[in-house]
């Protein structure tokens, strides 16, 4: 529930932001990097190893970190979780699929 994950960062003073993706899907990464930093003024950015952003998906986690050291952001990248059997990486959509078949195993 969005509301219960904003409650919970607001309670660790984190301010969460969302933006309507139809407002930034058109933007090319270094666009959607100063938009972070200059407008909406992040700090710190959180992504996946497997992260990519602007048009087209043209950047990557490894340009963000470019970019964002260029713009003052610090830039974490956490690597990828897989299964105990490491036969699959653990992916929410992976996750919500497996909960849409009934799969509660699967998605544990």
């Amino acid at each position: 529930a969005p509301e219960l994950r904003a409650s919970i960062l607001r309670g660790c003073g984190v301010r969460e932001r969302s933006l309507p993706f139809a407002n930034i899907r058109s933007l090319e990464p270094d666009e959607f990097v100063d938009l972070l930093a200059n407008v909406l003024s992040v700090k710190t950015v959180v992504c996946g190893a497997n992260y990519r952003f602007g048009y087209r998906a043209a950047g990557d986690a490894k340009l963000l970190q470019t970019l964002g050291k260029a713009a003052g952001l610090q830039v974490k990248v956490v690597d990828l979780l897989s299964d105990g059997a490491e036969t699959m990486v653990v992916s929410s959509t992976k996750v919500r699929q497996s909960l849409a078949c009934g799969d509660v195993d699967a998605a544990a």
